[in-house]
């Protein structure tokens, strides 16, 4: 009986092989961009040269399933959409992981504002409602926006947070990740 030793080189190879086809754990993730509610290019290669799959919006919730660095110096994305489950690939700085502390924390019942506009949030229970000057829109689950940090929370492509004295007395308040900010 004889016995053949496999380099040590070719087990590592086979090694890495496997785990690089593992499956990595998705990430809950958000769109990122400087105007809110903005286009994001989602393509078909992690490439700025591949075709457009389609397109997201900033604020659009996802689940970031692989990452790859890019020949352009990028690093990349494959995502899949929480509403829609559409998948492609986006550049790494249009994407921002939802840290664990965040998912975690508790919104806030109330009604929620971004700012001098007639858009308002409210939250009631496990329910949320998006009114404007249109109108009222149906009812649909708090699991679609994101808690942020006591009374401000996201969804829709905006920061909404809960009102408060400073931002009343002021017509150029906006709300930001961090809170209230005044121009």
């Amino acid at each position: 009986m004889h016995i053949r030793l496999i380099p040590v080189s070719l087990f590592y190879a086979a090694f890495l092989g496997i785990i690089s086809a593992l499956p990595t754990v998705a990430a809950p993730a958000i769109l990122h961009g400087n105007e809110p509610g903005s286009k994001v290019n989602i393509r078909t290669e992690p490439t700025t040269e591949a075709s457009l799959a389609h397109y997201g919006l900033v604020g659009d919730r996802v689940e970031m399933l692989r990452e790859v660095k890019g020949g352009d110096g990028y690093t990349w994305y494959y995502i899949r959409f929480n509403q829609s489950g559409a998948e492609g690939w986006v550049r790494g700085d249009l994407v921002r992981f939802v840290p664990k502390k965040l998912r975690a924390g508790r919104i806030t019942e109330g009604v929620y504002i971004v700012g001098a506009t007639d858009m308002v949030l409210e939250v009631k229970g496990q329910k949320y409602q998006y009114r404007d000057e249109q109108g009222a829109n149906p009812w649909k689950p708090i699991s679609e926006l994101t808690f942020i940090q006591d009374g401000v929370i996201q969804g829709l492509g905006y920061y909404w947070c809960l009102p408060n004295e400073a931002q009343r007395n002021s017509r150029r308040a906006y709300c930001s990740s961090n809170g209230w900010k005044f121009r």
